[in-house]
């Protein structure tokens, strides 16, 4: 079985939603999870490839 991993753009989207107050509820096909996503970091899943993408906000301010 071979993986496959996101595309430049896609991870770019991912980045940008961590730092956004109203992320995006989906980027391609993978869904925001509210639940388990927060102000530091997000979590969005794709049910058909079975994959899950965590990502973390970097510094937003000083007091990070």
């Amino acid at each position: 079985m071979k993986g496959s991993g996101l595309v430049v753009a896609q991870i770019k989207d991912f980045l940008k939603a961590s730092y956004e107050e109203n992320p995006p509820d989906r980027i391609g096909e993978y869904i925001l999870d509210e639940e388990l996503s927060n102000k530091y970091g997000k979590v969005y899943f794709s049910i058909s490839k079975r994959k899950v993408v965590i990502v973390f906000r970097g510094t937003g301010e000083l007091s990070d």
